[in-house]
């Protein structure tokens, strides 16, 4: 199956500049053309954006992303120990982040609950 840049777009809600800027950066391989000259996607592609993204939400970098998307996802990644290790960090980092964001959301809700959060005159 494969899938025009706006159905893309929608599928991975991103914009068709930020996938035409993932190609030009090589996170995305060149999409095939079409007849008449229009980029076509295929699930694969699918898949690697939607690991881009999922990365990106984590806080990681494009460039420290790169790496991972050389990697066969269903295969074995014991062969990169280095990248094994850059996520097993940055995974302790997310988790320490929603810890500090749990904090944020209880603190949060105590305020609604005094009904402390004031105006200042």
């Amino acid at each position: 199956m494969t899938y025009t840049i706006k159905e893309l777009s929608t599928m991975v809600d991103l914009s068709a500049y930020t996938i035409r800027y993932y190609e030009k950066i090589g996170l995305l391989p060149k999409a095939e053309r079409n007849e008449s000259r229009y980029r076509i996607y295929t699930v694969k592609d699918v898949e690697r954006l939607r690991l881009i993204s999922c990365l990106k939400k984590t806080g990681m970098s494009l460039d420290e992303i790169k790496p991972y998307l050389d990697l066969d996802i269903d295969g074995d990644i014991s062969d990169y120990p280095e990248l094994i290790e850059k996520a097993i960090n940055h995974k302790e980092k997310v988790i320490k982040q929603i810890e500090d964001l749990q904090q944020v959301v209880y603190f949060i809700e105590q305020k609604l609950e005094e009904k402390t959060f004031h105006r200042r005159a």
